[in-house]
């Protein structure tokens, strides 16, 4: 192996590190009214389904993006789970009756519509970014 070539492997491996270290961005949409803040923690809380309700005791509806269109890394990021686990984990709490599954939403337009209908809902949008135009509905950028 030539110093060019082993020039060339080490840049491709500082490449791929850096590409696997870059941060995860998640959107996240709510409703205007809403007043418990949303940071890292919350969020991953609120993902991993530790808190389903918001302070004043309301429950929380969970909408995201299509998880099968989320890279798994990037996932895995934010959620602390891989794709299946968060599934299971979120089923568990279906089917004993204390929460409903996260909605995987494709159009943003269904996602305006829901949280101007339901207040206490909020969309996360892993990696796919998203504006928000509507009056009623503010935007948080949070990196992971």
């Amino acid at each position: 192996m030539t110093i060019r070539d082993f020039k060339k492997f080490i840049l491709a491996i500082l490449l791929l590190i850096t590409l696997n270290c870059a941060a995860a961005d998640v959107y996240v949409l709510h409703h205007k009214t809403l007043s418990d803040p949303i940071n890292q923690e919350q969020l991953q809380k609120f993902l991993t389904s530790e808190i389903l309700q918001w302070s004043k005791g309301e429950n929380i509806t969970l909408m995201i993006n299509d998880i099968q269109q989320i890279d798994s890394a990037d996932f895995i990021k934010v959620t602390t789970k891989t794709k299946s686990d968060f599934l299971q984990t979120w089923r568990a709490k279906y089917f004993s009756g204390r929460a409903f599954i996260p909605t995987e939403v494709k159009s943003l337009d269904v996602v305006y519509e829901r949280i101007i209908s339901n207040p206490n809902s909020i969309y996360v949008s892993i990696v796919k970014k998203v504006d928000s135009s509507h009056k009623d509905i503010k935007l948080i950028k949070l990196s992971f």
